[in-house]
């Protein structure tokens, strides 16, 4: 990937970044759902199967980050900022996640 993220004044549960790992750990719980879909110029509803998301540990993953110097701290203008590194984010959060099941 080799991107960056940048929280920019943004709550830190909010690192979309980290649903990828949901996948990465292996263990997510799977969830039936439906959706609207054109099909033959036609709308029909369509199931699939998907996981869940809970973001509930997001705010400790961009704290484990900064404990770890693999984010940094500052502000853009007033806003208070949060910058780090995407790939090897991914890498120590499914790390993290799988040490501390979460």
């Amino acid at each position: 990937m080799n991107g960056w993220v940048v929280l920019m004044g943004a709550p830190w549960d909010t690192v979309s970044l980290f649903h990828m790992t949901q996948h990465l750990v292996g263990w997510s719980t799977s969830v039936a759902k439906s959706a609207p879909i054109l099909e033959n110029d036609k709308e029909i509803w369509a199931s699939y199967s998907d996981i869940e998301y809970p973001i509930d540990w997001f705010e400790d993953a961009v704290q484990m980050l900064l404990k770890s110097g693999l984010a940094k701290t500052g502000s853009v203008g007033g806003a208070a900022t949060v910058v780090f590194k995407s790939d090897a984010a991914i890498d120590e959060v499914v790390g993290w996640r799988k040490k501390e099941n979460r």
